[in-house]
């Protein structure tokens, strides 16, 4: 994990230098970058978090539905 996080840090630090300027006194283009990255990372994380529970739904549903098909098979007590 720290070794992960060695080689993620700088790259976050260079990015971070990139969009935000620290010579800008006023600091509003400053906040509307950090505004826009951050809007950006959330519509990331809700795109990506609904895929996901879309696939554990499917998955649930085919689990669900091997599950009937073995109850079923096992009162009819046919080997699987």
């Amino acid at each position: 994990m720290a070794e992960a996080l060695r080689n993620f840090w700088p790259k976050l630090v260079a990015t971070r230098r990139l969009w935000m300027n620290q010579y800008e006194d006023y600091g509003r283009s400053n906040q509307l970058r950090l505004a826009t990255l951050i809007g950006l990372g959330g519509l990331y994380y809700l795109i990506h978090r609904s895929g996901v529970k879309k696939e554990e739904k499917k998955q649930l549903k085919v689990k669900e539905k091997q599950d009937i098909v073995r109850e079923a098979l096992g009162r009819a007590s046919v080997n699987n």
